[in-house]
């Protein structure tokens, strides 16, 4: 299988302080050009983080991404990231905090004010 996007050994742990988080660790996946993938996991479990990677929004801390055969090391116009939250649900105004459309990425509201909040959904989109 030719991969469209191969994420390779990616590892990811952030430092506060003293205190070291391992939130991703040897994560490996091939994804072929139209196949459709979801990642699904509890809150806090790093599928943002995953996808933030993919994006080039974040770096790894071990591994990395490559789209099409090129390293993902920054956003490009070619990747998206789409993040519904329990907190987006309620209309919050969390949905201008990645406004900027030089990364892409969006938080996009329910349709309804006052709809009830929904599981964590998050998905990729590549161009």
């Amino acid at each position: 299988m030719t991969s469209y996007c191969k994420i390779d050994h990616v590892s990811k742990t952030f430092k506060r302080g003293n205190i070291e988080s391992n939130v991703l660790k040897n994560i490996t996946l091939e994804v072929a050009k139209g196949e459709y993938v979801s990642i699904i996991g509890h809150s806090g479990c790093g599928k943002s983080t995953l996808l933030n990677i993919v994006a080039g929004l974040v770096p790894a801390t071990e591994g990395g991404v490559l789209l099409e055969g090129r390293q993902v090391d920054e956003p490009g116009p070619d990747r998206a990231v789409v993040s519904r939250t329990t907190v987006c649900c309620r209309g919050s105004p969390c949905t201008t905090m990645y406004a900027s459309r030089s990364t892409r990425c969006s938080l996009r509201p329910s349709p309804a004010p006052n709809a009830m909040p929904g599981p964590c959904t998050i998905s990729a989109s590549f161009r």
